[in-house]
This record gives C-alpha cells, sequence and structure tokens, in this order.
C-alpha cells in the first residue's frame, strides 16, 4: 500500500526483463497493468513503478525481502 495525497493506495513494483522492454514501452506496460489490477480488484493501483531484473532485493531463496 501507499500513501498519496493522505489517501491509502495500491502499489506496484515491477522488475521487466530487458527483452519485455525492447518490446513494448514503459507506458503501455504500466497501461496494462493498472487495467489488469483494476479488472482484479476493481481498483487500480495508485502508483506503477517500473524496475530493471534485479533491483528488488531477494533472500538466499529467491523469495522477496521483507525490511523489518
Amino acid at each position: 500500500a501507499v500513501n498519496q495525497g493522505g489517501s491509502e493506495g495500491i502499489g506496484i513494483a515491477a522488475e521487466v526483463s530487458r527483452s519485455v522492454q525492447k518490446i513494448l514501452p514503459a507506458e503501455a506496460l504500466i497501461k496494462l497493468i493498472r487495467q489488469t489490477v483494476a479488472e482484479a480488484f476493481q481498483e487500480a493501483p495508485s502508483v506503477v513503478v517500473l524496475l530493471n531484473p534485479g533491483a528488488l532485493p531477494k533472500t538466499s531463496s529467491g523469495k522477496l525481502q521483507r525490511s523489518a
């Protein structure tokens, strides 16, 4: 969740492979993510951030690492 302007909303950080980055413009991918999430959860994300592969910290077993 993200807090933007005093209200809470959905925030998405997505790692995007280099091959997808070459095929699909960032704006189109963000639009697709927003539409898909809105259809699934009846609420569009407030923030969508696209990251290069490996940008999100992972545990030694490859799971997404959470901060304490």
